[in-house]
This record gives C-alpha cells, sequence and structure tokens, in this order.
C-alpha cells in the first residue's frame, strides 16, 4: 500500500546430534517503527518500539536407519566426489610424482563431517598425502561443505598398477535411501625413469666396441675426459650427501625437548581431563565433543570434526570400537544407557603411548598415519 519495508533475512543451519524430538524455542525480534518526519529538523524514528515472535517448532529427529552399512553417519541431499592430477597419470615414470587431488561436497553437510579419503597401501607406488582443506559454503538449497584431500603419487617400479575404487555410503535425505558417491579405479602405466633407462643402455654396449687386436691395444669404451668428469661429479655429488648426513645428525642431536608436564600440546590436558569426566558421567553427547577436541590437540589437527577422523587417526582397533559404540549410542532411536569404561580405557592408553614417544624421541607422525 505504498509503505516502504525493510526486509532482514536470518538463516540458521540446524544439525541434530541424536534422535528423538528436538525443541527449536521461539525467537524474538525487536524493532522502532518509522514516523514521517514534521520538519527539516525532524530526525524521525520516534515510532513506537515493535517485539514480533517466532512460532516455537517441535521437530522429531529421525534414528539413523539399521540398514545404513557405512561407520559415519551422512545424511545429505546430494553428495558428490571427483578427483584431479597435477599432470598426466598415463605419463608417470619410475622416480617422478603427480598429485592427485580428490574433492568432496555435500549438500546439507558441514565440510568436519565429511569422512576423510583413505589412501591404502599400493604395490609399486608411494603415497605422501598433504594437510586437507575443509571448508563451508552456501547455495540455493541450504549449506554445502567440502573436503580436498591431495596426496602426491610417487612410483617405484615400472609396470601396470592399480589404485582401487573409492566408495563413500550416505543418505538422501529426500529419497530416504542409501546411496553411493563413488570415484572409479584407475590403472597406471609407470614406464622406467631415465635412470634406470641409461643404465639398461650401457649394459646393452655390444663387446664389438672392445678391439681384441694385441697390435691395437684394448679401447676404453668411455674417454679419458668423460671418465675424469663423471669422477669430479661423483665426488662432488658423494661429498653432499656426506655433508647432508652430518648436518642431520647434528640437528637430532640439537633437538633434546625439555621436560614438560603432560604431552607439550596446547590444551591438551585440560581436553583429556573434560573426556575422562564425560566418559565417566556416561553422557555420550559430551563424550563426542570431548574426543574430537581432545584427538585434535594431541595430534596437533586441529580439523578433526567427527567421530570416523578420530578413528581414522589412532588406527587402533579398541579406539575404534569404542568410538562405534558411542556413535551407535548417539543415533540409537531408543536412547540406550551409554557406559564410557571402553573410551576412557583407550585413550589412556594412547596418551601414554604418546608420552612415551615423547621422551625416547620417537616420531609421533608414525603414531598417528594420515590414512596411509
Amino acid at each position: 500500500d505504498g509503505r516502504p519495508w525493510l526486509v532482514h533475512e536470518v538463516r540458521y543451519a540446524i544439525f541434530p546430534e541424536q534422535s528423538g524430538t528436538l525443541d527449536i524455542p521461539a525467537q524474538t525480534f525487536s524493532a522502532r517503527e518509522s514516523t514521517p518526519r514534521r520538519s527539516l529538523f525532524d530526525i524521525g524514528g520516534g515510532g513506537r518500539q515493535l517485539r514480533r515472535t517466532t512460532q516455537a517448532l517441535s521437530i522429531e529427529v529421525l534414528p539413523r536407519p539399521d540398514n545404513f552399512p557405512g561407520t559415519e553417519w551422512l545424511p545429505a541431499q546430494n553428495l558428490t566426489i571427483e578427483e584431479s592430477w597435477s599432470s598426466a597419470p598415463e605419463q608417470l615414470k619410475v622416480g617422478e610424482s603427480s598429485t592427485r587431488t580428490i574433492t568432496i561436497r555435500g549438500e546439507g553437510l558441514q565440510g568436519a563431517q565429511l569422512p576423510p579419503v583413505m589412501f591404502p597401501p599400493t604395490k609399486g607406488l608411494k603415497y605422501y598425502p598433504d594437510q586437507p582443506v575443509i571448508s563451508d559454503g552456501e547455495s540455493a538449497t541450504g549449506l554445502v561443505g567440502s573436503r580436498v584431500d591431495s596426496v602426491a603419487v610417487v612410483p617405484t617400479e615400472a609396470g601396470r598398477w592399480q589404485i582401487p575404487e573409492l566408495r563413500i555410503p550416505w543418505w538422501d535425505t529426500q529419497a530416504r535411501k542409501v546411496r553411493y558417491a563413488v570415484l572409479p579405479g584407475r590403472e597406471l602405466d609407470v614406464a622406467a625413469g631415465a635412470a634406470t633407462t641409461a643404465v639398461q643402455a650401457t649394459a646393452a654396449q655390444p663387446t664389438a666396441d672392445i678391439a681384441l687386436n694385441p697390435g691395437q691395444g684394448n679401447i676404453p669404451l668411455v674417454s679419458g675426459d668423460n671418465s675424469r668428469l663423471w669422477q669430479l661429479v661423483s665426488a662432488i655429488t658423494g661429498l653432499g650427501w656426506l655433508l647432508t648426513l652430518l648436518y642431520v645428525a647434528r640437528l637430532r642431536q640439537g633437538r633434546k625437548a625439555p621436560k614438560e608436564q603432560g604431552t607439550g600440546e596446547p590444551g591438551e590436558q585440560p581436553a583429556f581431563r573434560q573426556l575422562q569426566k564425560a566418559c565417566a558421567s556416561g553422557s555420550a553427547h559430551e563424550a563426542r565433543a570431548a574426543v574430537i577436541n581432545w584427538a585434535g590437540a594431541l595430534t596437533a589437527r586441529p580439523q578433526l570434526g567427527s567421530l570416523a577422523q578420530v578413528a581414522a587417526v589412532f588406527g587402533d582397533p579398541a579406539m575404534a570400537t569404542a568410538l562405534d559404540t558411542l556413535n551407535a549410542a548417539l543415533y540409537s532411536g531408543d536412547s540406550p544407557a551409554w557406559d564410557g569404561a571402553a573410551l576412557a580405557d583407550a585413550t589412556r592408553r594412547l596418551r601414554a603411548i604418546h608420552r612415551k614417544a615423547k621422551k625416547t624421541g620417537e616420531d609421533t607422525l608414525q603414531l598417528y598415519p594420515q590414512g596411509t
């Protein structure tokens, strides 16, 4: 009716962490009605105060279906997975590397909820994973989470090697059925490297190049100038390796960390106490947040955001079983009582292993592989 309106929209993304009734309280917003200016000196804004309250909502959160095959619960509107390579994987040679980047996107999921990509050992190939990139965005239908995992693939042997298929189960919230995001497997035909080819070519030199006439003497395969050049190059290379080894040895001797309380990671001690408290009280909801927080502080990986990621980081069977039991208690329809003793024991044991490794100077990264 000729009146101007200012519309301010607030959007909330709500993620239930357990099944049952979710009560969303009413939201109250206030404003002041503007009035027409009576004169040039009237700044307006003296209208009445307005308060509006939304309707309270009660939502029934469905439990996780029993037939869902995955360990990580992924309810989404859509889930996609794709890959890219920094160089053509069909042209790889022994010793060369190519970066494989795998991107997972989930509509209706946070990036921290998406599972980490596992790179199982493959004959003839070595993997060197990088830190994942996790982000959140918006679309017309809501929140879109993404996770990008990159790994350097280095062939160690010539031949044909198989990278296995990657299959992630997720729950279609619209069709209410299990679906799979699939990245097909790939065969790599790895050629021999340049160094290997040179060695084979040298070994294949015909013996006819050596003169057997006693009157002429034996003619060497490599001229004297080239021989002296290679000897000089070999000496310089050997000296470089020797200096590198001496530097690494002195660096390790000087890297003796002072004695510290706890494990040395900032925030790890309070996070561990909070986790033990949640396990003792039997609070599954608090234990979930506490174990993710503690694992991130212990392993210096603050990007951890799900129980599946915690299980993948430690790679410990007892820890994985305890986390599966916790996950089942969170998403079970009848909400059974949860016993946190198994999780408390597993975390105490892994923490002790970490502290022992720190004291003895072991590489703690070997204790927590990144999906390798």
